[in-house]
């Protein structure tokens, strides 16, 4: 199987509709990001001006990220999840479709 790169997350991010879920909430509690083209996206709740508001948060694509990535999906889809051995792999049928 293979392993997933910053390369494969960045075109799954041009292809769109996939998500990622970290194993840790780094930072700021995020759990659930959305690949996009340059950033995975990460939307929260936020308090601007004394009122809750959705906030979203932009970050690059990082070897720091990949590294607390848990699973990835495309559009409800298992594409790539961590193994025990740490390694993050694509599951195998569902690499070709997503690449």
């Amino acid at each position: 199987m293979k392993v997933v790169n910053l390369y494969d997350l960045k075109q799954m991010g041009n292809k769109g509709g996939c998500t990622i879920q970290l194993i840790h909430h780094f930072p700021f509690g995020m759990g659930l990001g959305h690949l996009k083209k340059d950033y995975i996206e990460f939307k929260r709740v936020g308090i601007v001006d004394g009122k809750a508001v959705e906030v979203t948060l932009r970050e690059p694509y990082s070897r720091d990220l990949l590294q607390i990535v848990k699973s990835i999906k495309q559009r409800q889809k298992l594409i790539a999840y961590r193994y025990k051995e740490g390694k993050l792999l694509f599951v195998k049928k569902e690499a070709s479709d997503v690449l």
